[in-house]
């Protein structure tokens, strides 16, 4: 059979193009879910109840065993074991180390670079070897050791598919789309007998721009028995904007049939708004006719979003609005959303995600806490050193979890992070127990120095707190040892491991009445999975197990899953810009316009360490599978600038635009073709001046009439109220927490204690480093695992800051001496310099006012109103709860 190539001028008018007659009653795969739901809604029983689906679909039906998560573990699997035993290459010892090396460590990539190779059905044999860079040299070596090896089974791609095969494969795929659609009872017999009808010896593929390897190969497949037809709109009078399909297609080398009905592209009245003259002026600038587009043409203001994370609260709050509106009417909050956003940059989804988890379908195993503990303990493993912790946060992750028993819910998390500032440096959890058990141990000895320990948040541990810890990380390290512990001698079977996670998933969740029904529904499919999987015979190295971990732990999403994000990539607008026919009601906004998100290529980069000229020189022979692959790849910017006018063109509601300002500290600027047009711009922040929003910003005061205050909470309070709120009233102290901190107080406290003891002596740069020697040793049980490589850096700002004062002797410690004491104590400083403003920060702060005074000034009306505010000053550097503040975002 044949490929044949059709374009059609109107998506709304599909059944009135000549082609119709043909594709009207053939079995349809669309480039996405969108595009499935835009026909149903326009077209109706002509497109429900089986007769249209997806292209991955269909993919997935073909080439079932390839795309299954059994073969993905078993291919990663060999391509670790060759990389790590008997892969030889035409390197020399050094470089073949670091190329495996880095091979290894960007395994993912090198999976998928592998699997397009196969897919492509590559000649691994080219003479142009030569011409590639070393990485392409050695994943061409690698690739064909595969072809050559025992392994080369698991990465055989079905190329002898019989008409039996193929009629099968389309036949399941229909049945899979007829399960899933929803036709009214009425309709059902009509649609039944339409399908019945059905002429599956013509294939339609609509709407695809971005082929992949795999997605080509399942087109060559189908034609060798089916006539396929490749359906793409297409617009004579913008044809410098559907250009980018052209230039895909004509490599098929098939002849391009152009839709020349021109009367079925006239707009109706229904299709002449704002929106549709916006998308005819850029449709002429882009065809270089900007003498014929009418001057003055009022369009919207462009939104200007700061940054991503706006943008992504301005969404929150409509989609807010919609699932109140979705209580009331039992639709879908997305059926409801009232602006419907599609963006050049879709990566607001993953904020999104943290806001609305529900919304992004079912979430994955890995996304519970349980998930994140088997992560946790899987990233404190590093077996290469035999060393079982590499971050302190993924002992965070397994405490989150609450997996690890413990009194009170929380308490391992609350404990580890008043001892974090202890455990710096720590490889592994043996470390920090060592470290544990010496700390209590100085705890029996500090004597007269708890007033000093006071400000340090790891002696603000009872005992109790610090045996609950101990028993923790003795329990987390058993368990990590014995899951991973076999690793460090050998590659471990992966069933032997799954069988280990699947009975210790039993049994953590068997009796637990607190999970949620639809957690506890994932257990039980996690466990189904991990039965099914457990026989598989891989065995690899640890690195290999990590990066598998999620295929093996994946839930499977329904089909029309990336239908259902709040914000969609330009590629679903095809298919979505369809429905506004029904729902002309509501606001389509196009979000990110910039050059960088418009023009940018990162959505279809490659896989490392394969390009673009890897694929022209590996043509061998020429196939015309390489060419429509890399051309796509290339046009992907052509695309976004098609979707975008495409969009606005067909849209028969209203329409918003807008762009992000900031990203990695750059500013951005409007699409050049938008600003060409002149349109004009306001700030999001300005936008939203006269919406009625609650202030929730401040924490009020509440007023009693029995607070004892001292003087250090006044100061506190005069710096900044917040730091009052969180030292004095939360804290009750102030307590130092991180490494720069505790450094800098180690400082003051070796400077009091000589003050303390030598007060009085004289003093003189022969003896002065003596002097702060002896006491550096009689303090350092304060700050046991402090480095030795800061011990002469303490003492020698000690000792400059004594001479500097030009004194003879150590003062007397009178009540001033004391008081100053005290002040750095708690605030570090007593004295600092706003070098911005020119001004010293501690004017008329350290005054001494009595108690009453105190209560007076900060429960008055004015300071009661004001709120525990934040400010940001020079002493910001110094408070104990900096990294509690979000004044410095």
């Amino acid at each position: 059979m044949t490929i044949e190539i059709y374009t059609y001028q109107n998506p709304y008018k599909l059944d009135q193009e000549d082609i119709w007659n043909e594709i009207g009653n053939c079995p349809y795969f669309c480039v996405s879910q969108t595009t499935v739901n835009g026909l149903k809604e326009v077209y109706g029983l002509d497109f429900v109840l089986g007769r249209v689906t997806t292209v991955n679909s269909m993919v997935n039906t073909l080439f079932l065993k390839w795309n299954s998560s059994f073969m993905n573990i078993k291919q990663h699997a060999d391509i670790d074991n060759i990389l790590n035993y008997g892969f030889v290459s035409s390197f020399d010892e050094k470089h073949h180390s670091n190329l495996a090396a880095a091979f290894k460590f960007n395994r993912d990539d090198v999976f998928k670079s592998i699997r397009t190779l196969f897919e492509l059905n590559i000649n691994p044999n080219t003479k142009k070897n030569k011409m590639f860079n070393n990485e392409q040299v050695f994943i061409m070596e690698l690739y064909k050791t595969i072809k050559e090896s025992s392994y080369s089974s698991d990465f055989c791609l079905n190329n002898g598919f019989t008409e039996q095969d193929i009629n099968l494969s389309i036949l399941e795929c229909l049945k899979n789309a007829y399960n899933n659609s929803y036709v009214k009872e009425s309709d059902r017999e009509k649609a039944n007998n339409k399908l019945l009808e059905l002429d599956t010896s013509t294939i339609v593929i609509q709407g695809v721009h971005q082929f992949t390897p795999i997605i080509l190969r399942m087109i060559d497949e189908i034609s060798k028995y089916k006539r396929v037809i490749l359906l793409f709109n297409y617009q004579e009078k913008f044809k410098q904007v559907y250009k980018t399909w052209i230039d895909i297609y004509e490599l098929f080398d098939k002849k391009i049939h152009i839709s020349n009905n021109n009367g079925l592209n006239k707009q109706s009245s229904s299709l002449s708004n704002e929106s549709n003259n916006l998308a005819n002026d850029l449709g002429k600038l882009v065809n270089g006719k900007q003498n014929e587009i009418i001057e003055n043409t009022e369009y919207k203001t462009v939104l200007v979003f700061n940054n991503m994370t706006e943008f992504a609260g301005y969404i929150a709050r409509i989609y807010d609005n919609a699932k109140t509106s979705s209580e009331k009417n039992n639709r879908s909050p997305l059926a409801n959303l009232k602006e419907q956003f599609y963006s050049a940059d879709s990566s607001v989804n993953e904020i999104l995600k943290m806001y609305f988890p529900e919304r992004f379908g079912e979430r994955q195993f890995l996304n519970y806490p349980l998930g994140h503990f088997f992560l946790g303990i899987a990233n404190m493993w590093e077996n290469s050193k035999n060393q079982n912790m590499q971050d302190i946060s993924d002992i965070k992750e397994c405490f989150s979890a609450r997996i690890i028993d413990e009194p009170n819910q929380g308490d391992l998390l609350n404990i580890l992070g008043k001892c974090e500032s202890l455990f710096t440096n720590c490889r592994n959890i043996d470390e920090i127990l060592y470290r544990i058990k010496n700390l209590i141990k100085k705890r029996k000895r500090l004597r007269n120095m708890d007033v000093y320990a006071s400000h340090i948040s790891y002696y603000n541990c009872s005992l109790e707190e610090i045996d609950i810890l101990e028993k923790g990380l003795e329990e987390l390290s058993e368990i990590s040892k014995d899951f991973f512990e076999e690793f460090d001698k050998k590659s471990s079977d992966f069933g032997t491991f799954y069988k280990k996670m699947k009975s210790f998933i039993e049994k953590k969740t068997e009796n637990n009445d607190e999970l949620e029904d639809e957690f506890r529904d994932i257990v039980k499919r996690v466990i189904i999975r991990l039965d099914n999987v457990k026989d598989i015979k891989a065995k690899a190295s640890f690195d290999c197990l990590k990066s598998t971990m999620k295929i093996y732990l994946q839930q499977e999403q329904n089909d029309d899953q990336s239908a259902k994000w709040i914000v969609r990539n330009f590629e679903q607008l095809d298919g979505d810009i369809l429905r506004t026919k029904k729902r002309n009601d509501v606001i389509y906004h196009f979000g990110c316009l910039t050059d960088e998100d418009i023009n940018s290529n990162k959505r279809r980069d490659f896989p490392w360490p394969l390009d673009a000229d890897f694929f022209e020189l590996a043509q061998d022979p020429i196939d015309w599978k390489y060419l429509v692959y890399v051309k796509s790849a290339q046009e992907y910017k052509n695309f976004k600038r098609y979707a975008l006018i495409f969009g606005l063109q067909y849209n028969c509601g209203d329409y918003r635009l807008s762009y992000i300002k900031k990203k990695d500290e750059r500013d951005r600027e409007l699409y050049y073709l938008l600003k060409i047009l002149g349109l004009k711009e306001e700030n999001y922040l300005c936008y939203r001046e006269n919406i009625d929003l609650k202030d929730t910003s401040l924490i009020q005061f509440s007023k009693k009439e029995n607070v004892d205050f001292e003087k250090y909470d006044y100061y506190k309070y005069k710096i900044c109220p917040y730091k009052f709120l969180l030292e004095s009233i939360a804290e009750g102290n102030t307590i130092y927490k991180d490494d720069f901190l505790i450094l800098k107080y180690m400082e003051v406290v070796l400077e009091n204690t000589v003050k303390q003891s030598y007060e009085g002596l004289p003093i003189s740069p022969i003896n002065i480093i003596y002097q702060l020697e002896e006491s550096y040793e009689r303090i350092k049980m304060l700050f046991p695992f402090e480095k030795e490589i800061n011990r002469m850096d303490v003492i020698n700002n000690v000792k400059n800051r004594l001479l500097k004062n030009k004194w003879k002797k150590y003062p007397i410690l009178n009540n001033k001496e004391i008081e100053y004491m005290r002040i750095r104590e708690n605030f570090i400083y007593q004295i600092i310099i706003d070098n911005k403003n020119k001004r010293n920060l501690n004017s008329d702060l350290f005054k001494n006012m009595n108690i009453e005074s105190i209560k007076k000034e900060m429960v008055n009306e004015v300071n009661q109103k004001r709120g525990f505010v934040q400010i940001r000053s020079s002493w910001c550097d110094y408070c104990s709860n900096r990294e509690n503040c979000l004044i410095n975002y």
